[in-house]
């Protein structure tokens, strides 16, 4: 039976070393893109693993970043929110934006979301971009500045939305997840080893 145990951990840690080593790069980098009849965006994203040189330094968490591009042309709107789908209600630990850097790589004007960023009834995280004293919807050709959350749970595919006055469409962004099962079965190996040792003694 110790046999057995000691197998089953060198098995699982094989699985789930390369999945939460601290210095790893990037766990996800890319773009979605936003069509609509309306309005056309990017929304350009990144996800760091926790303890990486992230853009808000060495935090817990992992961070997820966000940048919404209105891409675009002749009579389209302009952008008013983007929001994360966060399907099982799990936590967010901190939200808000950074002036810098950009993940769009031209970047035009860029603008800051209401102060009212905020979690949903199902805690999603959202940015609104409406005209006020110093905020402004993102026009033609311009950027958000660099939206960010940060949880205790690593990426997955979620719906992500940009919305135009009263048009939306929705997309693929990272969220977050419950922990893999294959830590839940590293922690159940752990467990029987333990007892075997026990009934041993």
């Amino acid at each position: 039976m110790r046999k057995i145990s000691m197998v089953i951990i060198a098995l699982m840690a094989i699985m789930i070393l390369p999945t939460i080593k601290a210095d790893a790069a990037i766990l996800m980098d890319g773009s979605t893109t936003f069509a609509n009849a309306d309005f056309n965006a990017v929304v350009y994203w990144s996800v760091y693993s926790p303890l990486d040189a992230s853009p808000l330094g060495s935090i817990s968490d992992y961070g997820y970043y966000y940048q919404v591009h209105n891409s675009g042309t002749g009579g389209d709107n302009a952008l008013t929110q983007f929001g994360v789908d966060n399907p099982n209600k799990l936590t967010i630990t901190g939200i808000g934006y950074l002036t810098t850097p950009n993940l769009n790589p031209l970047p035009g004007s860029l603008i800051a979301p209401n102060p009212g960023y905020y979690y949903d009834s199902n805690n999603c995280g959202v940015w609104t971009f409406t005209p006020g004293a110093t905020t402004q919807n993102i026009p033609l050709g311009s950027d958000s500045y660099l939206l960010y959350f940060t949880t205790p749970y690593a990426p997955v595919m979620v719906n992500g939305g940009v919305q135009a006055g009263s048009y939306n469409t929705q997309g693929p962004v990272p969220g977050p997840a419950p922990e893999p099962a294959s830590l839940s079965l590293l922690g159940i190996s752990l467990l029987g080893l333990g007892s075997t040792m026990f009934r041993r003694k």
